[in-house]
């Protein structure tokens, strides 16, 4: 019985990675859509069309974390670490860490 459940949850776990690779490569191919229109923008100005988009989406907010890593532990060496991630009631999604 134990097994069962198992595996049950195993393939729903595995069914809902999938649908959610599919969103994410959706969303993808959208914001290259996006890019391939409107041109060249300006960076702030794609983040915050961007920002909008994801907030409305996912029903979050989206905000900027900067950090100075001093003992290197995220790229391996010193730096500021700039974390953009959606935060919902529940939540917390990493969206691009640079």
């Amino acid at each position: 019985m134990l097994q069962k459940q198992v595996a049950e949850n195993t393939e729903a776990i595995r069914e809902l990675r999938e649908d959610m690779n599919e969103g994410f490569k959706l969303l993808r191919r959208h914001i290259d859509a996006l890019r391939a229109r409107w041109g060249l923008l300006a960076e702030s100005a794609f983040r915050e069309a961007m920002t909008g988009v994801v907030e409305r989406y996912f029903g979050g907010s989206v905000k900027r974390w900067a950090y100075y890593d001093e003992e290197g532990f995220v790229f391996g060496h010193p730096c500021v670490v700039e974390v953009d991630m959606l935060i919902t009631d529940r939540e917390h999604i990493l969206i691009e860490i640079k």
